[in-house]
């Protein structure tokens, strides 16, 4: 895979921002019957659907103005600018690409 319009990486870097992933499981009780699923973390949170208030829609929308880190692991940064990011495998069994989204300040 190649960078469609190649650029060269910053020198100038503001910070390194850690995430660690790692797959185990999650119990869900209903009344007198609890169920087991399994569940990707990252720092510990794993993703909940909210399939009224999609997160991204939110967020582009004005929100709230936060991100409930209960909800969805997040960082927000200091300033704008170059950060290294890295994302540690704690699971060495589970082989997962990733993929980042970036929000242009305005």
């Amino acid at each position: 895979m190649r960078p469609l319009v190649p650029q060269d990486a910053c020198t100038n870097l503001l910070g390194t921002i850690y995430f660690s992933t790692s797959f185990g499981t999650i119990a869900s009780v209903n009344g007198n019957s609890t169920s087991i699923s399994g569940r990707f973390f990252v720092n510990g949170t794993t993703w909940i659907t909210r399939p009224n208030r999609p997160l991204l829609n939110e967020l582009l929308s004005g929100g709230p103005g936060t991100i409930n880190a209960s909800d969805v692991a997040a960082f927000t940064f200091e300033q704008p600018g170059c950060y290294d990011i890295v994302i540690n495998n704690l699971d060495a069994a589970l082989d997962h690409s990733y993929h980042l989204r970036k929000l242009h300040a305005i």
